[in-house]
């Protein structure tokens, strides 16, 4: 665990120690995130957000693979910033057709539906879930 982080019913921080991890001052806790995806796992450096384990799932639209790999990269960012890096970096795209995440380095198409991935498809990648 880096750091403490303790939070009411109602997840308000009542409890906050942030401590350096790589790049910034942040609570982590890898332990919260594996065994009890309600609890907090992390706040990032710059703000008071809390995020749990589910947090991190819905942020990348149930694709556990990479809900689990933005957890571990995070280390002074929100997680949708760092998503967001990645898609701009093409290593995430988002599919269209079937509304998945995925790895989209050296693929084609979509893993789950085998759509065709378009060019530069930027404007595809950022929307609303509304």
């Amino acid at each position: 665990m880096i750091g403490k982080c303790i939070v009411d019913s109602e997840g308000d921080i009542l409890e906050l120690q942030r401590e350096f991890f790589r790049q910034g001052w942040i609570f982590k806790d890898e332990e919260a995130y594996k065994n009890n995806p309600s609890a907090p796992c992390y706040v990032p450096e710059l703000f008071d957000a809390v995020y749990t384990a589910e947090d991190f799932l819905n942020e990348c639209w149930e694709i556990q693979e990479i809900a689990d790999e933005l957890f571990d990269s995070v280390d002074w960012q929100s997680p949708s910033t760092l998503l967001e890096e990645w898609m701009d970096m093409g290593e995430v795209e988002f599919c269209i057709q079937c509304q998945k995440l995925f790895w989209s380095f050296e693929k084609t198409e979509c893993p789950y539906c085998n759509y065709k991935k378009e060019k530069e498809s930027h404007e595809s990648k950022y929307f609303s879930r509304n």
